[in-house]
């Protein structure tokens, strides 16, 4: 069976974009090894894709929202005790 590429790039239409990775560069390429143990080639086909995290994705999903839970927790010690609102 030989394999071969069709295309040098990813067909990327169907590609959903989300929210914590950008989708860079695509590449294909095809490589045919012949081992010594005999005259057969073996080919294959790699897809390279290179991707980047986005950094503001762990900001804004995880750094802030554990800031305001700390601060949050840190005002209610900060309250009289007859306001009502600490437990009890």
């Amino acid at each position: 069976m030989d394999i071969v590429a069709s295309r040098n790039v990813v067909d990327v239409s169907n590609y959903v974009s989300n929210g914590e990775w950008w989708l860079l560069t695509t590449n294909v390429e095809r490589h045919a090894v012949v081992y010594p143990i005999g005259p057969a080639t073996y080919p294959d086909v790699t897809v390279s894709l290179h991707i980047s995290r986005r950094v503001f994705y762990y900001v804004f999903n995880i750094i802030v929202p554990c800031v305001w839970l700390n601060l949050l927790s840190l005002l209610a010690f900060c309250m009289p005790p007859d306001a009502g609102e600490k437990a009890r």
